[in-house]
């Protein structure tokens, strides 16, 4: 069983990456079927809080390096929590993309 890892816009983060995944837990992935601890659960939250505004490139470069590290360490939860799921790191690195303006 396989789910792809990325944030969108609507608030989803983990999807179906495959047939049996999809079956199991939908396209995308219902979360409250998975067994995650609270505290990841809280975090995954803390990450789409900011998600917005990083996404559109109106943050600084520090901030968006802390949204990576951010990202970083909900991605390891969810690997850690869900050991009998590969989960596929589809998250680019927000730090290194351009911003909207242009700038870095």
């Amino acid at each position: 069983m396989r789910l792809r890892y990325f944030l969108d816009w609507g608030g989803d983060i983990l999807w179906a990456g495959d047939d049996e995944a999809n079956e199991k837990y939908g396209y995308p992935t219902d979360l409250d079927l998975l067994p995650i601890s609270h505290e990841t659960r809280e975090l995954i939250k803390i990450l789409f809080c900011i998600w917005p505004s990083i996404a559109q490139g109106s943050k600084s470069k520090s901030e968006k390096e802390e949204f990576d590290k951010l990202n970083k360490e909900v991605f390891a939860r969810l690997v850690s929590e869900l050991q009998t799921i590969e989960i596929s790191n589809e998250m680019p690195n927000i730090s290194s993309q351009p911003t909207a303006h242009g700038g870095g």
